[in-house]
């Protein structure tokens, strides 16, 4: 009986078929305030559209996860920003459909039509898109990352360019049997163009396949070398009943908050909380695709920052910063665990990935020495290596000339040999890594910087995966510190047009990793 119970209970919910009911869905839809913030996404998920004729509806920003939308009639339709995870589009008609933006990643979506649509920045990675139809497509950014496209489309078509610093990523992706016939524009490979086996594709010999399907003016940004971080497997750390414990999401982060604000000694325990919620949320939405998962990364980031803000007032003094979407006033804070070097590193790196340039050069206005005496003034402290990996850091940002000085000491010191308060594995699997990506990264050396990502990666993940007791560790579900360099390197990218890192990896939740909701909410 409880088993037929919980059938009843996870069934879909089929939408009617009467033009009435289309009427009336509209109306309400139009009712939703699609305001810069984004809408409450109230319809809901795991709907039955099936047969529903929902040409040019309005659905900007709509919900809309592992819904049915097989063989629904979306001609027009604006579906800018719309979540579409895992919803099924099996012979959907999408033409002229509005997608920017659109999250349709893990959709299936076989011989669906997807003609003349806006696909600027659409992720339709990880999805199966057999015989599906993209002719004249505008498809630049889009996201077709490890996707199933045998038999596709795209004649025609226009991808990103290199002069516009957006192209369409194809990595991954199988496109035995597509035609391209036509298209232009500049991707990103490797591509898997087999017949009956796996062929790999990249660079140069890429471009000879597709002039030879009939697309000559499709370019490859270029030949990647080195490691494939999609071939590094990704430990789970979630839980079922995260989706549940995030349902109360606000209510905590706000006690979280308020430790900060009127206990400040309790600054460093609010950080803490508030990650542990943050790193929740990413352990179940990888790929932060729910605006819920920005916001808890987000406020993250400014409650690791914020000890730092008031630990250099002056007794008395008051300052303010943004704290979950509220303003908030932060009192004087003196020198604690609460803003100690490690906290800087994660602050700094937190505030990387998020692009908040104020945080960022607010926070390399602290001094290492001052770091120093916050780290060891109540008995603790940290290796002789995190102070000139800080200024190193520092140097970089602020454009000192002492950044290879001190980044050399602090790759040195951070030798096994030289552990007296870390474990010497630590040092080796999680502390150097992120210094020799980082060295890569300034030099802009493409090659070197995607095997340094790599190998930091690969130790990253067998770290935390060496016993069954490290596995479920939330700490393990993303490299704070690497993901903060990936972050760099990205943006680098956009400008650099030598420098082409290869960033695909389950570890980099992709929304954060491509600024996707840089705009959703004010940080």
């Amino acid at each position: 009986m409880l088993d037929d119970l919980e059938d009843r209970l996870f069934e879909p919910l089929t939408w009617p078929l009467e033009t009435e009911a289309r009427e009336a869905l509209q109306e309400y839809v139009n009712l939703i305030d699609c305001g810069k913030g984004g809408p409450e996404r109230e319809i809901g998920g795991f709907l039955d559209f099936c047969g529903a004729d929902l040409r040019k509806f309005q659905l900007q920003w709509q919900f809309l996860w592992g819904s049915d939308f097989s063989g629904v009639r979306l001609d027009g339709a604006d579906l800018y920003k719309a979540e579409l995870v895992e919803a099924l589009l099996h012979s959907a008609s999408l033409q002229g459909a509005n997608l920017h933006k659109a999250d349709m990643s893990a959709c299936e979506a076989q011989r669906a039509s997807f003609a003349g649509a806006n696909l600027l920045n659409t992720d339709l990675s990880e999805s199966d898109l057999r015989e599906a139809d993209f002719k004249e497509v505008w498809a630049g950014g889009t996201l077709f990352f490890n996707s199933d496209l045998r038999g596709a489309d795209f004649r025609r078509a226009r991808f990103g360019t290199e002069k516009a610093g957006v192209w369409t990523d194809f990595s991954g992706a199988k496109v035995r049997g597509v035609r391209f016939s036509g298209t232009e524009g500049t991707v990103l490979g490797p591509i898997d163009v087999g017949e009956n086996s796996r062929s790999i594709l990249d660079g140069l010999d890429l471009e000879k396949w597709f002039a030879d399907q009939g697309a000559p003016e499709v370019r490859v940004r270029k030949l990647k070398k080195g490691w494939l971080p999609i071939d590094i497997p990704k430990h789970d750390t979630g839980k079922p009943h995260f989706w549940d414990y995030m349902e109360f999401f606000e209510k905590r982060i706000e006690k979280r908050i308020s430790w900060l604000i009127n206990s400040q000694m309790m600054a460093g325990m609010a950080m803490d909380a508030v990650g542990l919620e943050s790193l929740n949320y990413l352990s179940v939405d990888r790929r932060a695709s729910e605006i819920t998962t920005w916001e808890a990364w987000t406020t993250w980031m400014q409650v690791a920052e914020a000890p730092f803000a008031m630990c250099t007032l002056e007794p008395g003094q008051t300052t303010e910063r943004l704290i979950n979407q509220k303003i908030r006033t932060l009192k004087y804070l003196p020198p604690s665990n609460a803003c100690d070097a490690g906290g800087w590193l994660t602050a700094f790196f937190l505030a990387a990935t998020c692009r908040d340039e104020k945080r960022v050069f607010s926070l390399c206005q602290i001094s290492p020495e001052f770091l120093r005496e916050a780290s060891e003034i109540e008995g603790g402290g940290y290796d002789d290596y995190i102070y000139p990996w800080i200024a190193a850091v520092q140097d970089f940002i602020l454009d000192r000339p002492t950044l290879g000085e001190n980044l050399y000491q602090a790759m040195d010191l951070s030798q096994p040999q030289n552990a007296t308060i870390s474990r010497a594995e630590v040092l080796d699997s999680l502390v150097f890594p992120v210094m020799n990506a980082f060295y890569r990264f300034v030099q802009q050396d493409t090659a070197k910087f995607n095997e340094a990502m790599g190998q930091g990666l690969r130790l990253f993940h067998a770290y935390y995966t060496a016993d069954e007791e490290r596995a479920e560790n939330i700490y393990g579900t993303i490299p704070t510190h690497l993901f903060g360099i990936a972050c760099l390197a990205y943006d680098l990218a956009q400008v650099a047009p030598d420098f082409n890192p290869d960033l695909d990896t389950p570890y980099f939740p992709v929304h954060i990793l491509h600024r996707t909701r840089r705009n959703d909410i004010p940080i």
